[in-house]
């Protein structure tokens, strides 16, 4: 999960990290599908306003930009 606070700690907003979407990485009939997510780093512009997370996932890495 990911939480946006307000900058008194009040929940602002709460979403799942991930977008279900595994369509980056083929997975054939002997794959199985790993939706952990792992090594999750969150970057954000100066004013806040935009953020993107990158975290890997099912065998790849994915980067979804995300918007207050």
């Amino acid at each position: 999960m990911m939480l946006l606070f307000t900058t008194e700690f009040d929940v602002l907003y709460e979403t799942e990290l991930d977008d279900g979407d595994l369509s980056f990485y083929k997975v054939t009939d002997t794959d199985t599908v790993d939706s952990t997510i792992r090594d999750a780093c969150i970057s954000w512009r100066a004013d806040s306003g935009i953020f993107v997370c990158t975290y890997w996932i099912n065998g790849g890495r994915k980067c979804l930009t995300r918007d207050v």
